[in-house]
């Protein structure tokens, strides 16, 4: 019986965090921003993602006093922003090993439609067995619902599933313990804070956790 590994997306196998100052520099040249004082505070408006687009461009509009309506401002996100993503070589190496060792791979991601477009940009969709997106799926990390779905388009059950992979405390491995699941932490120079749980084991990144899950 293959075994499932999940991994969440940004900030998990992909580097989210320098796909969106990529995309910042580049909003900030295209409507004639300084990058060096804009892009700062286009970062903390952002909130690493966690605030709508909607409420994000209402704030960076007001800020900077742009011309472009909101709605005009989102519209033009994300088939700008999704092109920004990129995949480590190394990284795409380790989920070809793992599949390769007999793991079955899935990416199990909140977020809205387009992250199936950076699945693709990165080369993903055609590296991984399967996935489930939150605003598709309409359920989201850390219910167990989504776990089952990314396992079922994994070709399996959560009762092959293994592992978790993930940066958000409560998200990925919140729902790793939901989902009975064990669970890596990807910490980004953090320290744990969450007095509930814990993750099994904790990692500086993906290739070091996609170690962890080969030697497991």
């Amino acid at each position: 019986m293959s075994r499932i590994a999940f991994f969440d997306l940004d900030d998990s196998l992909c580097d989210r965090r320098g796909a969106f100052l990529r995309w910042a520099r580049d909003f900030c040249v295209d409507n004639g921003l300084d990058p060096a004082t804009a892009v700062p505070v286009i970062v903390e408006f952002d909130e690493h993602g966690t605030r709508p687009r909607q409420a994000f461009f209402q704030l960076v509009r007001d800020r900077f006093g742009l011309g472009a309506p909101v709605e005009q401002l989102v519209a033009g996100y994300s088939p700008v922003y999704t092109q920004q993503y990129r995949l480590d070589p190394a990284v795409g190496e380790g989920v070809l090993a793992l599949r390769s060792a007999g793991w079955r791979v899935g990416v199990v991601t909140n977020g809205a439609h387009w992250q199936r477009e950076k699945l693709r940009v990165t080369g993903l969709d055609k590296m991984v067995d399967g996935w489930a997106i939150s605003e598709l799926e309409g359920v989201a990390k850390p219910h167990p619902e989504i776990f089952r779905r990314a396992a079922a388009a994994c070709g399996g059950s959560l009762d092959d599933a293994v592992w978790m992979v993930g940066d958000n405390p409560v998200a990925d491995i919140g729902g790793a313990v939901l989902s009975g699941l064990r669970s890596i932490w990807i910490e980004l120079g953090r320290a744990w804070e969450e007095p509930a749980f814990k993750p099994d084991v904790t990692c500086d990144g993906p290739l070091a956790a996609i170690e962890v899950i080969a030697a497991s």
